[in-house]
Order: structure tokens, then sequence, then C-alpha cells
């Protein structure tokens, strides 16, 4: 079923790890006597890149001075999509964060991520932009509710209710530039796109990005061949 469909050979794969685990785990409790997926062979890959887009510095710029920022709803938007584009956050991380892990260490403005991706523990350094608009949007929303970034109520009403991962979805997809098919993933590849051109060590962004393996950080540099910064 998959070899036909018209996914994309990382996604047919990803699909069919999935399904591999699921039926492993009927095996292991002995819903079935077989391990019927052993000798069957997945997806080869084409790419070592992720599929997900990556914005120019250029597009980056301008996606957020697309934002309006004179209403305290148009503050988050800007904020959120700041932090999204520059610190790699995984959507779902970004949602789980409240007021009090925003903190201060050794005199810089961080993020606490108490329950990131396999539960782990990271700090996220903010830039003096980043800090500045999460900072207004806050000064302006008011005190109500611990959740870092929430939803609105016509009126530009900000509510006490945690932001949801789709909502930060349909989010990006507003603000993306023409011609992208952005998502918050994308985001976080634009952040470490950028990152490694602008020539910051690839175990740097590993860790900003929270993976366990560099190969997986390696995948998420989109531009690959540049001809301005070259081996050669």
């Amino acid at each position: 079923h998959l070899a036909e469909s018209t996914y994309a050979k990382a996604t047919k794969q990803r699909m069919f790890s999935v399904a591999c685990r699921l039926m492993n785990e009927q095996y292991i409790s002995g819903h079935i006597k077989d391990k019927v997926t052993q000798d069957v062979k997945g997806f080869k890959t084409d790419s070592d890149e992720t599929t997900h887009t990556a914005l120019s510095k250029a597009q980056a710029k301008d996606m957020l001075e697309s934002i309006d920022r004179s209403s305290k709803q148009g503050k988050r938007d800007y904020a959120l999509i700041l932090m999204l584009m520059k610190t790699g956050l995984r959507r779902a991380e970004l949602v789980s964060l409240n007021r009090a892990d925003i903190k201060i260490m050794d005199g810089h403005h961080v993020a606490v991520i108490e329950h990131g991706k396999g539960d782990k523990r990271r700090v996220v350094k903010l830039r003096v932009d980043v800090y500045r608009a999460l900072e207004s949007y806050l000064q302006a929303r008011g005190q109500e509710g611990e959740a870092l970034f929430v939803s609105f109520k016509r009126g530009d009403h900000p509510t006490g209710s945690r932001m949801t991962t789709k909502a930060v979805e349909q989010l990006v997809k507003k603000y993306a530039p023409v011609g992208t098919e952005l998502t918050p993933h994308g985001l976080r590849a634009t952040f470490a796109t950028l990152a490694l051109e602008a020539e910051a060590s690839l175990h740097q962004v590993q860790y900003a990005l929270g993976h366990a393996d560099p190969r997986t950080t390696e995948r998420y540099q989109r531009r690959k061949l540049n001809l301005d910064n070259n081996a050669v």
C-alpha cells in the first residue's frame, strides 16, 4: 500500500517503522504467532536532508515584518514566530512552556524545557530580540494564566487557556511567505540551517535542537552546497 502511494520516501519509511513496531508488539505479547515484519524491507530515502522547508535569511525577515504588532494578539504572534525561528524549539515544547520557565542563567535569558522529546530536560538560550518580544507580549497581555502562550478570543482579549500545537501550526501557515509550504518544523529547520550557515558549530546546533545524534542535526541543514563559503 505504501509503495503504491504518492508519499515521499521519507514519509513512507516513517509510516512503515510505526507499523513494524506495532506488529512486533503484537508478536511479543503473543497475539500473533509469526514475526511478520522480519524480512520485509523498508524504503531507502534518496536524500540525507529533511523534507521540511527552510527559509532564507531574507524570507525569515520578511515573514517577521509581515506581522502587525499593534494588537496584543499581534505581539503574541510575533513573539511566538520569532521564538520558533531563533531557538529551534519543537511546537510541543513551545506550547508546554510556562512563564516561570523563562529564567536568567549566567547573565543570559533562557527557556528551560522540562520535558522535551524523550522526556529530556534542556536549556535554550534566548537572544535579546526574542526576550524583548516576549516581554512586550507579556506586558500587553497581563498576568492571567501561567502558560507562556495563550489563546485569544475576539476583541483582542487573551484567555487563560494554553495554545495547542494545532493552533501553532495554523499560525505559522498564516504568516508563511507566499509560495512556501511552511510548518512549525520548517522553522526548526530554518533555525538549524541559518545557524550552521552563520558558522555555529554542529555540536552547538545539536544541543540547541535537543538531538541525541549529530547525524540527525545534519539532516536539518537544507543548503549544504554553499559556493560562497566552500571547502574548495
